[in-house]
C-alpha cells in the first residue's frame, strides 16, 4: 500500500487504518454528487536523473508554535494551514503567516481533522476529518466555521485546483487508494486513476492546473508520476525509490524520499531531469510543501529531536525554524492545497 499523508502517532494512525478498512469494503456515493469512474491509460517514463547533491542552509529559530501545511492568499496575504497533534493523539487544525506569526487554532475542539488544504483565495480550508463511516473530506471557512462534509465515504488528501473550483482527493472506494476529483461543493466526483491493483496517493495540481503529480506503487515501489488533469497520459519520473508526498511549485516538484537511507527532501523537474537532494539531516526531513509562488518549501524536520516546521528556499538554502512546540505536541505538514 502506498504511503498516505498522515499525522504522527498511534491514535491518529489507528483512525486512518480504520478509515481505509471501511472504504475498502465497497463503493459509496458522493456527498452531493454521484461517483463517476474514468480510466487514465498508458504509463511511460521520462527524463533521466542526475547525481543528487545535498545543500543545507543555516537554521534560525523563530518564536511561536505551529506548523506549515498548505498555503493560500487572503487579500494578498499568504495563509498557511497546518496540523498539530496534541497529547493523546488527537489533532487540531491551525493557521499562521508564512513567517510563523499569528498562529491560530481554528478547531479548538481536538478531534481527528488532518491534511488541511487552503483554497487559492485563502477563504476556505479542506481537510480529512473523522466523520462516520470514516475519514471524509470536509470544507470549512478559513476561521474553522461552517464545516461541511463533501463525501460520504472514506477519503483523504484534499488538494485545491489553482482556480479554486475543484478538489483532488484519494479514496479506496473501488478497492485501492485512487486519485479522484470533484467540485468544491462535492458534486461531480470522478475517478482519475483506474482500479488496477495499485495504490495512488497524495495528488497535487501543477501551478497552471493542467497536470497532476502523485505517488504510486504501480511500477513496484512508490515513485512520482505526472498525468494530465483528466487522468490521461501517465508518466513516471525517475525520482528514485521510494519517493512520495510530492508538491509542485514553479518548475520544480519537491518530494520526500528514503532512497539514500534516511528521510530527505528532493526536487526534480517535471520533465524528469535535475534530480537534487536538498536536505541531508540524518534525523529526517519530511513532507515538503511549496508556497503558492514557488519561492519557499515548508517541511517538517526532526533535526532538533522533536517534530517542528521549517521553511527553506527551493535550492535547500536558508532553512528557518517556524515552530517551537512543547515536547507533548507534534507539528506536521499534511498536504498542499
Amino acid at each position: 500500500m502506498g504511503r498516505i499523508k498522515v499525522g504522527i502517532g498511534g491514535v491518529l494512525g489507528a483512525a486512518l487504518v480504520i478509515a481505509v478498512a471501511a472504504i475498502g469494503c465497497g463503493g459509496g456515493t458522493g456527498g452531493k454528487g454521484g461517483l463517476t469512474s474514468t480510466s487514465g491509460t498508458g504509463t511511460s517514463t521520462t527524463g533521466s536523473s542526475t547525481t543528487s547533491s545535498s545543500s543545507t542552509g543555516s537554521t534560525t529559530s523563530t518564536s511561536g508554535t505551529g506548523t506549515t501545511g498548505t498555503t493560500g492568499t487572503t487579500g494578498g496575504t499568504p495563509l498557511v494551514a497546518f496540523e498539530r497533534q496534541i497529547s493523546g493523539g488527537a489533532t487540531q487544525i491551525c493557521t499562521m503567516n508564512p513567517d510563523g506569526s499569528n498562529q491560530t487554532d481554528i478547531t479548538p475542539t481536538a478531534g481527528y481533522d488532518i491534511n488541511p488544504a487552503v483554497s487559492p483565495d485563502g477563504s476556505k480550508i479542506a481537510v480529512s476529518g473523522q466523520v462516520l463511516p470514516g475519514m471524509q473530506i470536509l470544507i470549512m471557512n478559513a476561521d474553522g466555521s461552517n464545516s461541511v462534509p463533501l463525501t460520504s465515504f472514506g477519503a483523504n488528501s484534499p488538494a485545491f485546483s489553482p482556480d479554486g473550483t475543484k478538489l483532488l482527493f484519494t479514496t479506496a472506494a473501488t478497492g485501492h487508494n485512487q486519485v479522484w476529483i470533484m467540485n468544491i461543493d462535492g458534486s461531480a466526483q470522478t475517478q482519475l486513476t483506474p482500479e488496477d491493483g495499485s495504490t495512488n496517493n497524495n495528488p497535487c495540481f501543477s501551478p497552471d492546473g493542467t497536470k497532476i503529480v502523485f505517488d504510486s506503487n504501480r511500477a513496484g515501489g512508490d515513485t512520482i508520476f505526472v498525468m494530465n488533469a483528466d487522468g490521461s497520459n501517465v508518466v513516471q519520473l525517475p525520482s528514485g525509490t521510494p519517493s512520495f508526498l510530492p508538491s509542485w511549485g514553479g518548475n520544480l516538484i519537491a518530494f520526500e524520499s528514503t532512497q539514500e537511507g534516511f528521510h530527505a527532501i528532493y526536487t526534480i523537474k517535471p520533465d524528469g531531469t535535475g534530480l537534487n537532494r536538498l536536505t541531508g539531516n540524518p534525523s529526517g526531513d519530511f513532507e515538503p510543501c511549496f508556497s503558492r509562488d514557488g519561492t519557499k518549501i515548508y517541511f517538517r524536520s526532526n533535526r532538533n529531536n522533536h517534530p517542528q516546521i521549517y521553511s527553506m528556499n527551493p535550492d535547500g538554502s536558508s532553512a528557518v525554524r517556524l515552530t517551537n512546540n512543547s515536547a507533548s505536541t507534534s507539528d506536521s505538514k499534511p498536504g498542499f492545497g
